[in-house]
This record gives C-alpha cells, structure tokens and sequence, in this order.
C-alpha cells in the first residue's frame, strides 16, 4: 500500500499495489484527529474488500458496478468492526449509507442500482451513491432476511465460482436462492431474484403508509414511490419489502419474525396486517432499519410515538429512533405530515445522548436550514436550535472544557464534536468566544507548528469560527501552519478552515488558488474548496459569480472530469432558494452546455434539488418558523 501526495481518487484497489491519498491511510496519533482515524481504517478495510469483489470477481459490465463497490463497502463495515469492535462501525455506517440513499434516491433524476450503461461518457458518473451506499444497503438487508449463514455460504460458492471470470447481478442471485433453498427457501416460497430485482433494477424506494384499527388490533398497509417533489404524477414503482414491527411490549425484543409486504400488494388497495399491540401502545416498522423506505402512520400512532419519546427515550431503540427522526422530517417536507409532528417528536433531542438519533436530528434541522439562512429568519432557526441542543452541548463537554472529555470512545468524540459546531453555529453563548480564545492562544504559543494546545477532534470548529470571525491576521496565520504542516490530515483540516473567512477578496483569491496550477492548493483538493467556499454563508455569492464567469478554466483545470465538475455544480445549486437563481442558472447552461456534458446526471440532480428548495420555501416558511417561534419561547 502506497499514499500518493496529489491524488485525484481517494483510493485505488490496483492488485498487489494499492493506491491511496495521504489522508486516506497516513495516520498520526499527534496530528490525526480520531475522526481521521477512523476513516483511514474504513478506506484500507474498503480497499482490502475490493481485492475478492472486483479484481477476484469483477462485474460483466458496468451495469453492475454495485457488484465491486456495494460488497466493498458492505465489507469495510464489517471488517472495522471486527478490529474495532466499540466503534460500532456496523450499524454506523450502515445508518449512514441508509440515510444518503433515502435522500439521493428520493430524485425523479436518481438511477437504479443496475443501471443500463450504454455510453462510455456515463460510466464515471455512476460512481456514487448510489452503486456505493445503496448497493451496500441492500446487501445488509439481504443478510438480514436471509440469515448470515446462508449469506456467508452462498457468498463463498459464488467467489468460487466466478473467480478470475466476470459476474453479474443473476449469477448472484442464483447462488442465494440455491443455499436458501437448502435451508427451507424464504417465507411465501419468494426467491431471491423475485425480491431482489425490484430493489436493483428500479429507481427510487417506498413510502409504507399505515393505518391503524385500534379496536381490532389490525393495522392497513399501502406502498408507493417516496418523491421529494410530492406533486409530481405517482409512478407504477413497487417492491417486495420486508418488514419487522415492534410495538411498545415488545421494544427491547430484535428477534421478531420477519414479514413480507409482496410487490403486488398495498398497491392498488390497503393490505391488512394483524398485531399484538393494545390500542394505547405504540407500533413501529423498520426498528432495525432493515430496508432503505420511509413510513407514515396516522395521527394517533405518531402521538403514541411522540409521547413516549419524550417520557422515556430509550423505550424505543436506537436505530428506530433514528427511522423516526428521518422518516418525519422528510413526510413533512413534503407536505405528507404535518410539521407540528415532527418538531414534537423533535423535542425530545434535549435529552438524547446516543450521537446516532441526535445527529440524524440535526441533519434533518440542517435541511430548514439551508434554505432559510440567508433569510431574516435565520435568527429564530438558530434559538430553536439552541433551546435543543444547548444542554446536550455543555454535557457532551463543549469548547469550554479546553479538551476531549472521553477520547477513548469513539462515538462520545463525535457527539462532543457535532454539538460543539453546532452549537458555535447557533451562537449558544460561550461558544464562539471559547473558540477564538483557544485559537488565540495557538497564535501565542512557542512554535506553534509543534505546539497546537487545541484537542485534536475539535480543531476544525475552532479553525473556522476563529477564521471567520477574525481578520486576514487568523487567516495568514493558519495558510503558514498549512505551508510548513507535514501530516496530510492536519493540512486537510487548515485548507477547510481557509474557506471560512468572510474577506471577499481572499475567497476569490483562494479559488484562483483552486484552478491554477502551482499554487497553494493541490489538484486532488481544488474541488473540495471550491465545494466548501460554496457552501459558506459569504462564500456562496463569491463561488457563484465564480462558477459563472470562469467555468472554461474549471473545466481545463478538471481536464474535464465530470465527476467534479457534477460536484460543484451541485454544492452551488442545493442552496438556491428562489426562481430568478434556477433561472439564470438554466439560461446559463445552456450557453455553457459543452462544459457539462459530463456531468449531465448530477446537473439534472442539482436542478431537481433546487426545484424542491423553492418549493418547500414558497409553502411551508412561513408555517415552520412561526412554529419555530412557539417552540423557543
């Protein structure tokens, strides 16, 4: 294994000579944050991974490149949490991976897994994620509804089999179905195929909506296409889904049997469920979160759910508590719940101290707050906001404490280190001012290259608030510490804090910086700032005129690799909020369609992302804050 200094890719699985950024695999327990840490192991465990599935057994076509990158991913979870078994890299990034795909998948403009490639242009851009976190969440569910050692069998006779040879989805599907029929086959004699081919070969995923007779223990199921722009024409899209309910008696019990809701069925009309739950208990699909779909219930259920979050928590486990978190931000996004829900159940984060549901919130939060923040209801965001997390904040040990409060576990790290940007962002008092006094006593400090006091994991908080509330002093002083910085993970942390300032002139500087050659920034992170001064509140208007004006040396500078290109389009559209900016955006395509042509799946995503913003705000901003007010007070 080998760290390249300027490398385009973050990693390449090259067989007997893997390739890799220095970020990627170069760890250094005095400059590497324990973030850093961890994404070195699940990078080489994902780069092991690919030395079985992809160069052992490689995808017939690029149709199937879920095939290579799918078990890839699937696999470096599995085999960090062998080594590092209180990480829980398991079920983290199996949340993470379900929580981008249910946004990214929820596009009329997303792709399904198995995707016709008949262009050798449209080969690069499905490298994403959906071929990487989709294809790696439905494998999850695969061994969860066939069992691990019917996956692990059929897993082994399938390398065998199609070792030095090429591979496609069938071949698996095959070998799946033969193993399970050796133990019983699955429930309502489906085979893998059957069950598989409508989660791979359709874009998009479900939206289960359930009914409940609370006088007869019964319960009714529909399923249709989840769509982030609701209004469009429902599609004719269905699945086989398997579904695990629990109901409030039964919380803490993970070996409830399995079921099906058939591809045929809730379709057309409701299809009925019996269960077990008294009429004042709560229900709930997906706990395990087992498939990647959402779920509505009717407002007496939601109540039941709202009310024993905010009694007791824990009632209900995690990752259920994190499909309720996601599931009722998004229903109320678009319109399909209303948001009084969702911010109650909401409100139950003040006391949440697992990062897994309490990151999910604010990820959910950081959807209103995209397109409200350059409006002038920012500030009543932001005291929602802080009225939430404020407490978890000082708990979870903050800025002020000056350190990582228990640096041995990893997951303690990351809530620690959310709620410090968080709460820095939201101006919970104490916060910034902790920041730039931590950052000003690196700036007095001997040697400051050698001698950094600010704990590892909260540097780039610090950087940033300390930057962008500074002057062009901070931000000169933090460009020196990356020039004379030798450790790739402490420069990636120093280019990010770059972006931060709000001097115009020095952000157009830094992305002169970005596309010329010999200059501060390498190529390999070019896109990367010119994402991330997108993404900053000043940065934004900067970035677009930017984009607009120099698009022909971004494309050279790129030598025109539509991944990127697709990239930045993307970071500059996401944050539209009204019509006149897609408008001009669409005037400006296409007298600049040549430079695009590459990046044609990701502009149309973009566009549809931004058609979704105006949406939302145009319907629902007044609602949400006046709501938001009423929470704060």
């Amino acid at each position: 294994m080998v760290a390249i200094p300027d490398f385009s890719a973050g990693a390449m699985e090259n067989w007997g000579l893997i390739t890799y950024r220095e970020t990627a695999l170069l760890y250094d327990k005095t400059q590497s944050s324990f973030l850093n840490k961890e994404r070195v192991a699940e990078v080489i465990a994902h780069e092991l991974a690919h030395q079985w599935f992809g160069n052992l057994v490689t995808m017939k076509w690029w149709s199937d490149l879920w095939l290579n990158e799918g078990f890839a991913t699937f696999m470096a979870s599995l085999g960090v949490a062998e080594v590092e078994p209180t990480w829980r890299a398991d079920r983290n990034y199996a949340v993470d991976n379900i929580l981008s795909v249910l946004t990214l998948d929820s596009l009329e403009s997303s792709h399904p897994v198995s995707v016709p490639i008949d262009d050798p242009k449209r080969i690069s851009e499905v490298f994403d994620e959906i071929s990487y976190r989709k294809g790696s969440t439905l494998i999850r569910m695969m061994t969860m509804f066939l069992g691990e050692e019917i996956f692990k069998k059929a897993l082994h006779n399938y390398l065998v089999k199609y070792s030095y040879q090429n591979a496609e989805q069938d071949d698996l599907w095959r070998e799946l179905t033969a193993v399970s029929q050796e133990y019983g086959g699955l429930a309502r004699n489906v085979s893998v195929k059957e069950v598989m081919d409508t989660w791979t070969t359709q874009t998009g995923y479900p939206l289960l909506t359930v009914s409940r007779d609370y006088s007869q223990n019964s319960l009714t199921v529909t399923q249709k296409r989840y769509l982030a722009l609701n209004s469009r024409s429902p599609t004719t899209s269905s699945w086989w889904v398997p579904l695990r309910v629990l109901c409030a008696s039964d919380a803490q019990d993970s070996n409830e049997p399995i079921e099906w809701l058939a591809a045929n069925e809730g379709v057309t009309t409701e299809h009925r469920f019996e269960h077990g739950a008294d009429p004042d208990e709560w229900v709930l699909f997906n706990a395990d979160m087992i498939a990647p779909y959402r779920v509505n219930y009717d407002k007496g259920n939601w109540e039941l759910l709202i009310a024993a979050l905010n009694s007791k928590h824990t009632s209900v486990p995690v990752l259920g508590r994190v499909q309720l978190l996601s599931d009722a931000f998004a229903l109320a996004w678009t319109n399909q719940l209303d948001y009084n829900i969702a911010l109650q159940l909401a409100n139950y984060l003040k006391r949440e101290s697992e990062y897994l549901p309490l990151s999910t919130g604010l990820k959910a939060l950081a959807k209103i707050e995209n397109v409200i923040k350059r409006t002038p209801d920012y500030g009543a965001f932001q005291k929602f906001v802080r009225k939430l997390i404020g407490e978890t904040y000082f708990k979870a040990g903050g800025l002020a404490t000056k350190k990582i409060i228990n640096g041995d576990d990893l997951n303690s790290v990351k809530l620690q280190t959310a709620t410090s940007a968080w709460a820095c962002r939201m101006k919970v008092p104490g916060c910034e001012e902790n920041a730039i006094e931590l950052f000003r006593s690196w700036m007095e400090t001997d040697n400051p290259d050698e001698n950094n006091p600010i704990p590892l994991d909260l540097r780039r908080t610090v950087y940033c608030v300390a930057v962008s509330r500074g002057s062009v002093l901070q931000w000169r002083f933090v460009l020196a510490r990356k020039q004379r910085a030798n450790v790739a993970a402490a420069r990636d942390a120093l280019l990010h804090a770059l972006t931060c300032t709000r001097e115009v002139w020095i952000l157009t500087q830094y992305l002169e910086w970005a596309i010329t050659d010999e200059t501060e920034v390498r190529r390999q992170d070019a896109a990367a700032v010119i994402v991330s001064v997108t993404h900053s509140t000043v940065g934004y208007y900067v970035a677009r005129e930017f984009i607009y004006n120099r698009i022909q040396d971004i494309y050279n500078a790129f030598n025109s690799e539509g991944r990127r290109l697709g990239g930045i389009i993307k970071a500059l559209l996401e944050q539209f909020t009204t019509q006149r900016e897609l408008d001009e955006f669409l005037k400006w395509r296409e007298n600049n369609s040549k430079y695009l042509e590459d990046a044609k799946l990701s502009v149309n995503q973009a566009i549809e992302k931004a058609t979704v913003n105006i949406a939302w705000l145009n319907k629902n901003r007044r609602s949400v804050v006046e709501r938001l007010r009423e929470l704060s007070k």
